[in-house]
């Protein structure tokens, strides 16, 4: 995918998503500070579960996705269908973000998904050859 032009509302990561998710300016909805009124990971679940049309999905980055059993938890309790892989880069290494779903007690197709699949069908985006890893 190359994109010849565009343009970001926020400098920063997750104002930029709020808006492309909700499709309003982060201010109008209190997203402008880096969503820091959503600070447990059970909020942001609860919101996402809440979300009215299903289109709101999560990824896997943040301060907090260092927690143990965070990727497990997330599975259980919004459905591996509405995770997202993300790094944070330059926050965080993509290797120890990669490394995380890679040891997450949940099944390969669900790490195939979170690291793929869901972003595939989301973006639209050519399906990987036989063999071929994410």
């Amino acid at each position: 995918m190359l994109f010849k032009l565009g343009w970001s509302c926020a400098p920063v990561c997750a104002p930029a998503r709020t808006t492309i998710i909700t499709g309003m300016y982060p201010p109008s909805i209190g997203g402008q500070h880096m969503r820091s009124m959503v600070n447990l990971p059970e909020q942001q679940v609860r919101a996402i579960q809440a979300s009215r049309h299903g289109n709101v999905l999560v990824d896997t980055s943040s301060a907090r996705s260092i927690l143990p059993g965070l990727v497990e938890w997330a599975v259980a309790e919004v459905g591996t269908e509405k995770i997202l892989f993300g790094t944070d880069t330059p926050l965080y290494s993509v290797a120890m973000q990669r490394a995380r779903i890679d040891q997450a007690q949940i099944s390969e197709s669900e790490k195939r998904a979170i690291l793929y699949s869901n972003a595939q069908r989301v973006l639209d985006l050519p399906a990987l050859k036989m063999g071929e890893k994410p």
